[in-house]
């Protein structure tokens, strides 16, 4: 299955009231798909992995999730956004829990 492909269809799928706007990332800062809301990345899509921006406050909770790890793919993790394995994100529920703290934070941002 093509998880980039997957992703991108549920997180539209994901019902979250809210215009998120599909953005090519550079391959300069992490390759992938992004996600917006307004000029704020919220998701994205790097290789098979969801990338979630939970902002500071969020980070520790989402870390102790399963299948989240810290970002890192600069060899330093980025405080405020973790991975997310496709595991996590294989059901509409998954998804949407993932989701839902990401487009909050990034409409906090606005």
């Amino acid at each position: 299955m093509d998880h980039a492909a997957h992703a991108t269809d549920l997180i539209h799928a994901a019902g979250t009231g809210v215009a998120l706007t599909l953005a090519a990332i550079p391959p300069d800062l992490m390759g992938g798909l992004g996600f917006m809301i307004g000029e704020h990345m919220a998701l994205g899509i790097v290789g098979e992995e969801m990338m979630v921006r939970v902002g500071p406050d969020g980070y520790q909770r989402a870390l102790r999730r399963v299948h989240a790890r810290e970002m890192d793919f600069t060899g330093r993790s980025i405080k405020g956004f973790v991975f997310v394995e496709p595991a996590g994100t294989r059901t509409k529920r998954s998804l949407a829990s993932w989701v839902a703290p990401a487009v909050a934070f990034a409409k906090s941002l606005q």
